[in-house]
């Protein structure tokens, strides 16, 4: 894997996570 793709990666995981977090709390009862 290259810096590169590894530093797009991290990103894209970043821009997901909080979503991820947002809709988990979203959805709890």
């Amino acid at each position: 894997m290259n810096p590169e793709d590894k530093s797009l990666f991290l990103d894209a995981m970043e821009d997901v996570q909080p979503l991820k977090r947002c809709t988990e709390v979203h959805w709890q009862p």
